[in-house]
């Protein structure tokens, strides 16, 4: 391989791994459908149903699908209350593209009947554009998932469940 080659190589490389950094380790979020605002004599805030994704350094992922809770200020909350999905997989990146493997799914309401729908779903593939992902089968009108900073106190309970009492996905 030539010096010229050599070099677009790496810089390729070099990119495509700073890339990575920008949304590893973080909490990206995407709301997925409308705000649900509680009547005014509640008092209460409004809230939405969402999907938070983890990509840990490491290689592990984590998908966890859940109601937030708009605080004074847009301060985010995961509802404690309302039913939760969080699935557990690995991750891996090439270039712009990161594709996701599911190997456990966990729901506070469980499937009846056979293997979780989604372990039998495809598997997740992204696009990286900056911090954020969008997802590939809905792109271009996907609303992309963006790092946000998000109280849930619980994360790291929901994903050890998930490891230790979810459905595997193996075989599905």
């Amino acid at each position: 391989m030539n010096r010229k080659k050599l070099t677009a190589v790496l810089v390729a490389l070099l990119l495509a791994g700073c890339a990575s950094q920008r949304f590893t380790d973080h909490k990206l979020l995407r709301i997925d459908g409308d705000w649900v605002y509680p009547p005014p004599d509640l008092e209460a805030a409004p809230s939405a149903p969402a999907t938070i994704l983890e990509f840990r350094s490491g290689g592990e992922f984590i998908e966890h699908r859940c109601w937030v809770i708009k605080n004074p200020g847009d301060a985010l909350t995961v509802s404690g209350g309302d039913p939760h999905v969080v699935v557990v997989g690995n991750w891996r990146q090439s270039f712009s593209t990161v594709t996701v493997s599911r190997s456990h799914v966990r729901r506070t309401v469980r499937v009846i009947g056979g293997t979780d729908p989604l372990c039998r779903a495809k598997p997740l593939a992204f696009t990286v554009v900056g911090q954020s992902l969008v997802p590939k089968d809905e792109a271009p009108q996907a609303h992309p998932f963006e790092v946000v900073k998000i109280d849930c106190s619980d994360w790291e309970t929901y994903v050890d469940e998930a490891k230790a009492e979810g459905d595997s996905c193996d075989g599905a």
